[in-house]
């Protein structure tokens, strides 16, 4: 992955303690060539991302089907 993204209340109570370490973490377990191809963050949507996460593929379900909809009507 290009982005490693952490959540949760540990997280977001103490974002300087936790990124760092998991990123220290995973650098020194993956393979080499993938040691600097990603990015650790602490989430920004908090208590929020579950139900963003929904919102955006509801309405990326929705616009496939309108799409599909729209090509069949010849």
């Amino acid at each position: 992955p290009e982005v490693i993204v952490l959540g949760g209340g540990l997280v977001e109570a103490m974002p300087d303690l936790f990124v760092p370490a998991v990123a220290e973490a995973t650098r020194h377990n993956v393979m080499p060539t993938f040691k600097d191809s990603f990015k650790v963050v602490a989430a920004q949507l908090g208590d929020d991302s579950s139900v963003m996460g929904v919102a955006a593929w509801a309405r990326t379900v929705i616009q496939e089907t309108t799409s599909l909809k729209n090509e069949t009507r010849v």
